[in-house]
């Protein structure tokens, strides 16, 4: 786990990717990002908690839905390593570095 340099919350990333943002607030805390396809894959599951395309907010009043934060967690690791494999039929490409002028 590490600090989002952009966000300066707490972050769990994967591959140098991330996989979840959190943060508390005065009333809730919030997980970011709840992507569209978190949105289709957990859909009721997720309703009660969905404050705008990509934030979840959980009362802090509510017991935490751990098991359902935990699938959240590996549902987005499953998403990054599936991204992170490379394909075979298409051959990575990588493009050059810019050279810097002196």
């Amino acid at each position: 786990m590490c600090s989002s340099d952009l966000y300066k919350i707490p972050t769990i990333e994967l591959r140098g990717r991330t996989v979840l943002h959190f943060a508390g607030w005065k009333g809730y805390y919030a997980i970011y990002p709840a992507n569209g396809r978190i949105v289709e894959a957990f859909g009721e599951r997720i309703a009660p908690y969905l404050a705008s395309k990509s934030t979840l907010r959980f009362p802090l009043s509510e017991t935490v839905p751990l098991k359902l934060i935990e699938e959240l967690a590996k549902f987005r690791a499953a998403e990054i390593s599936a991204r992170s494999e490379p394909n075979p039929g298409r051959p990575k490409v990588r493009s050059p570095k810019p050279r810097r002028r002196r």
